[in-house]
């Protein structure tokens, strides 16, 4: 998933271009809250993240539903990772602190791990491939779309980093 990450990460400036082509999700049923930017790029999802503080107990251990990969962009994060073929919570076999410039990919289907940004908000850029068919913890709660003006601070964050090069 890397050298996809790392692939998308050159076309990013084209894909910011046209921030109709964007969907948007505030991801606030537990914390850390994100906001999200993402579409569809070929047979992968790419994402804009911005990852708000929170306090270590509060930050959701979950397993993703598809192979990922993740370059830190603004900010710095912790991320705890864990292993576990059930729904059951994995103990955290490693905490590591990721700072701007940070890659990691997530390719196994049991891995487990939460972020948390350390003092500021963080950004990330994500890209996910296709959904893997393991059962994983899911909420009902009902997420909202973006507002005009959260959108912006996501879009221009990303454009200074990604289109004065």
């Amino acid at each position: 998933m890397l050298e996809q990450l790392y692939q998308l990460e050159k076309e990013l400036p084209i894909h910011l271009a046209d921030e109709s082509s964007w969907n948007s999700l505030y991801v606030d049923y537990h914390k850390p809250y994100v906001k999200r930017l993402w579409k569809p790029v070929g047979d992968y999802r790419l994402f804009l993240h911005q990852i708000f503080p929170c306090e270590k107990q509060e930050s959701l251990l979950h397993p993703h539903p598809w192979p990922s990969a993740m370059k830190v962009v603004g900010g710095i994060y912790e991320m705890g990772v864990g292993y576990s073929a059930t729904n059951e919570l994995p103990i955290i076999a490693s905490t590591l602190i990721l700072p701007v410039n940070s890659y990691y990919e997530m390719v196994d289907i049991n891995a487990w791990h939460y972020v948390r940004p350390l003092n500021k908000p963080s950004f990330s850029l994500m890209i996910t491939g296709k959904t893997w068919k393991r059962e994983s913890p899911k909420s009902d709660y009902k997420m909202r779309e973006l507002h005009e003006d959260e959108k912006k601070v996501i879009f221009d964050e990303f454009r200074k980093l990604y289109l004065a090069k």
